[in-house]
């Protein structure tokens, strides 16, 4: 999941260490999961819980839905650095 991927690169960086957080993603049952107190299907323990706990790296975290129809730049935005992403790798 990209979340998982975000917040571990984040969590990794030393300089946000302790820096607020925001994450917007267009996956409302992933966000769910995230911001719930449970953690869903067996099949999605690992990963809410790694998610949970890269985010308690951080001194303030918001993760929250904003849906696809709604968020066309970020979604174009987020393509372009997936892409540019297997130049770094």
């Amino acid at each position: 999941m990209a979340i998982e991927k975000a917040t571990q690169l984040c969590a990794s960086n030393s300089l946000m260490l302790g820096q607020d957080i925001v994450i917007v993603s267009d996956s409302k049952v992933t966000v769910s999961l995230i911001n719930d107190k449970g953690f869903g299907s067996l099949k999605h323990l690992y990963m809410v819980y790694d998610i949970r706990s890269y985010l308690e790296t951080f001194s303030g975290t918001v993760v929250s839905f904003n849906s696809r129809a709604s968020n066309s730049f970020v979604d174009n935005l987020a393509k372009l650095g997936s892409n540019m992403a297997r130049d770094f790798i």
